[in-house]
């Protein structure tokens, strides 16, 4: 999930909750939340409070930043930027607000100095009318730490709501003991020594006030992400690529005499038209350097493909493309796609324009994931004739030494077979063949071949039986002493009443395994056979 772009803990914006109050009717099963069986609902307002940035949110810490009476937030993002004030500029209500906050203190010997533990009560009597009023009582604990990452303000701050009239406030301390403290008025801030059992005002000093200037800084707008140009730290062998010729003839991709840029791209993408006109108009240069190109279009794989041929015929005849052209098949994509995520650790989607910067034995240099400029184009073909370690040390953006020895031969070669296994299993084994053939001497031959094997030797089990019998031939030329694979393939030919070519695998087979019963009896029926010719 992590390298397709998703992610275990990402992405994650922030939300804010309005409490709806108590509704007053039974829960039911539609309720966002219940409490005390009576429906008690929040509505979002992630995105009219302005708290839902496209972060990926962490932590949040609340407090009185600004000293207003109401509370203030910090958030802290994984992502940039890391942290975000967010004061609290709501509008008053027709109805006052009012707070009350403490700053607590423990004695230090049967409560700690910071008082964390300590649980505050607020006891209010508020006016509902002219005649009548009711008691509430509100309480908040000091705790150390605060969700994921945070930790409020050590002032507990209690919002008190429309003309309260506080009538005590008791501590409950973290040894066990409890204190009240009285004379305690509204819109002010107290500090509460334990054992005291007097509340003191608590001013700042204007003397000392902080001088903090928190410039307003919107966010920018995203900016789009620049071309990816990615050399690789070999030369990575291509799966089978094909594609149709501007005369509708479907081609496999060849080596050649001079290196290739295959280049993908679409009619309806002006990042691919703005590229392909780049690459027209430095065409003398392109060619006195020896580069090929082939351009694929995806116009009649896409959404937008209704008469696709018109649309790329006209569009490259406008554009004086003169390189070669025609359209990509569906099946190649979806082999570079899996090239591709067997390359990066994040998988990318197949997006255009897509260059592949091919050597003459149509090995992969160099892929760019967007507009490549000519200059880069004619500075990375040195890469065609250089050396391993040369080629190595272009794949990364700094010098540097090596203590590693670069990729050889057979491990690029095992590569893409690696990646290709699950869907395209017949074109692994041939890149574990050809790795086999590579690694002769290294201690790697034998898993290579091995592996090439069970991959053949399975197919052709599975296979119909027009198509398995060359199968069972690549089987047995890597392991010729391999008994199962003549008795399969004699198992085949007989059924398809080739007689004297089944008679020869069962002797092969019994000569490699004499005691092999099931070919000694397919031998004795296909003997039977032949001698009614």
């Amino acid at each position: 999930m992590v390298r397709r772009g998703d992610s275990w803990s990402g992405h994650e914006r922030n939300c804010a909750f309005l409490n709806c109050g108590q509704l007053g009717t039974k829960a039911s099963s539609s309720s966002l939340l219940h409490a005390s069986g009576y429906d008690r609902q929040f509505a979002n307002i992630s995105a009219v409070s302005g708290l839902d940035f496209a972060d990926d949110g962490r932590a949040v810490a609340v407090t009185d930043w600004d000293q207003d009476g109401d509370l203030d937030l910090w958030l802290a993002n994984r992502t940039a930027p890391r942290l975000r004030l967010m004061l609290n500029r709501s509008e008053p209500t027709a109805s006052p607000r009012s707070f009350v906050a403490f700053k607590l203190e423990g004695n230090g010997k049967t409560t700690n100095r910071d008082a964390i533990g300590a649980v505050v009560e607020v006891d209010l009597e508020q006016q509902t009318s002219q005649d009548s009023s009711r008691s509430s009582q509100l309480v908040k604990t000091l705790r150390a730490g605060e969700g994921f990452l945070s930790q409020n303000s050590k002032w507990l701050h209690f919002g008190l709501g429309a003309n309260p009239r506080i009538r005590g406030t008791i501590v409950h301390w973290p040894g066990g003991v409890s204190e009240r403290f009285a004379d305690i008025e509204q819109n002010q801030r107290y500090f509460l020594r334990q054992g005291s059992g007097r509340a003191v005002s608590w001013t700042r000093d204007v003397g000392t006030k902080r001088q903090v200037k928190l410039v307003n800084m919107p966010p920018p707008p995203e900016a789009p992400s620049p071309p990816l140009a990615a050399i690789l730290p070999g030369k990575i062998p291509l799966p089978e690529l094909a594609y149709w010729d501007r005369d509708g003839k479907h081609q496999v991709l060849q080596p050649g005499q001079r290196p290739l840029l295959l280049l993908f791209w679409a009619s309806w993408c002006p990042s691919c038209l703005h590229e392909m006109q780049q690459i027209t108009s430095q065409t003398p240069r392109l060619k006195e350097a020896g580069l090929d190109i082939l351009a694929l279009s995806v116009d009649h794989l896409h959404a937008h493909g209704a008469n696709s041929d018109q649309k790329v015929t006209s569009t490259l005849k406008k554009i004086g493309f003169t390189f070669e052209s025609g359209q990509a098949d569906a099946d190649t994509l979806q082999r570079l796609q899996h090239l591709q995520e067997a390359l990066f650790e994040l998988h990318p989607e197949f997006t255009v324009p897509l260059g592949c910067l091919l050597d003459r034995q149509r090995r992969l240099l160099a892929l760019y994931r967007g507009p490549v400029s000519v200059d880069r184009l004619l500075s990375d073909l040195a890469l065609v004739d250089a050396t391993d370690d040369e080629h190595r040390d272009r794949a990364v953006p700094f010098a540097g030494r090596w203590y590693t020895q670069a990729i050889s031969d057979d491990e690029l070669s095992a590569f893409p077979g690696r990646q290709l296994v699950t869907r395209y299993p017949l074109e692994a084994a041939g890149y574990f063949e050809r790795a086999a053939g590579l690694a002769v001497g290294t201690g790697r031959e034998q898993h290579l071949t091995d592996t090439a094997f069970t991959l053949l030797y399975t197919l052709a089990r599975q296979q119909p039986e027009s198509e398995a019998e060359p199968l069972y031939e690549r089987a047995v030329a890597i392991k010729p002493d391999n008994f199962n694979v003549y008795h399969d393939w004699g198992v085949l030919l007989a059924r398809q009443e080739k007689w004297a070519q089944a008679a020869a695998k069962f002797r092969k087979t019994i000569e490699l395994k004499p005691d092999h019963r099931s070919a000694r009896k397919y031998l004795e029926l296909v003997n039977q056979e032949i001698g009614k010719q």
